[in-house]
């Protein structure tokens, strides 16, 4: 479970709270120094890193989704709620049409954004030729974003995803991939088999990804990745037939012979274990509140203490 707060966070705050006032008494001192106001001060205590940070599963499926779609040359693409970062860099190769139930309020060329839910995408079937769908499936039906409740709202994302696409067409598509769990309300995590099963009525014509160690792995199998804990499939489905008004039988084609008829709705989790959420809640204010008077101490402390100084 992710706390409501990350002590670690707060521990590694104290010292570098520190070398914030340091700096704060020190910089006024240098020839030059514009004036500080306290009010406007903003403490960025948490970039001094020996290496640039950065999201491996957001930085790797971007490139990878990007240069696909700049190498099909296609003159118009649909994404359904990937980042606002990759999508305004595809408008400076094609035209974008951005569905998201929280539309996306920018001026930009080549940019046409809509509102519009992901389990109801409004185009017919079979209608979409470019498509792309990034790190967005696993949060449906978690409420996160607004969206209701529903444990089967990533299948029935990729079912409607699946059903929008064109004969011929190309679908983008990536999650969180690994043991199967349920990280309420952030995201599920699915195993490639369950991925594949889902999307039974497409061709996997590639499978990349990011392992557990931030590693980028390209054109892989997929059970390479199976027992992870939280890495990130890429997905890169075409579609050969029409979609037929009434579902159509698993295929065991991407699967095992043991898995081929495996209901495609139900998705099994491990078991969560039993907390009480009154007792977490209150350890979890206790830990803010405590910190907070501890801080305040603190900084009245050295402050205090470099005035006298």
């Amino acid at each position: 479970m992710k706390p409501l707060f990350d002590p670690i966070q707060f521990g590694l705050g104290v010292p570098r709270y520190f070398g914030f006032l340091r700096d704060l008494i020190a910089y006024p001192k240098l020839g030059g120094a514009e004036q500080i106001n306290l009010g406007d001060t903003c403490p960025c205590i948490h970039d001094k890193t020996q290496t640039t940070a950065f999201d491996v599963h957001y930085f790797y499926q971007d490139i990878w989704a990007f240069k696909k779609i700049q190498e099909s040359k296609v003159g118009n693409h649909v994404d359904v709620g990937s980042r606002v970062d990759f999508v305004g860099f595809l408008t400076a190769i094609t035209r974008v049409t951005f569905i998201d139930i929280r539309p996306l309020k920018a001026n930009l060329d080549n940019l046409n954004s809509r509102k519009g839910n992901i389990l109801t995408v409004p185009y017919e079937n079979d209608s979409v030729q470019s498509l792309s769908c990034l790190h967005v499936a696993e949060h449906i039906g978690l409420g996160r974003y607004g969206d209701p409740l529903d444990p089967s709202g990533t299948v029935r994302a990729c079912k409607e995803l699946s059903r929008i696409l064109a004969v011929g067409g190309n679908l983008y598509f990536s999650v969180p991939i690994g043991t199967p769990k349920l990280c309420f309300n952030a995201h599920r995590i699915h195993s490639p088999r369950q991925i594949l099963q889902y999307f039974s009525s497409l061709k996997l014509a590639e499978f990349s990804g990011i392992d557990d160690n931030g590693n980028f792995r390209k054109n892989i199998d997929p059970s390479i990745l199976e027992g992870s804990s939280h890495a990130c499939g890429l997905f890169h489905f075409t579609k050969h037939h029409q979609t037929q008004t009434k579902p159509a039988p698993d295929s065991a084609r991407d699967l095992p012979p043991k898995t081929a008829h495996a209901n495609p709705t139900k998705t099994e989790y491990p078991p969560s274990p039993s907390f009480h959420h009154s007792f977490l809640e209150a350890v979890a204010k206790l830990g803010v509140d405590y910190y907070k008077k501890y801080m305040c101490t603190m900084i009245t402390f050295h402050m205090t203490r470099s005035i006298e100084a």
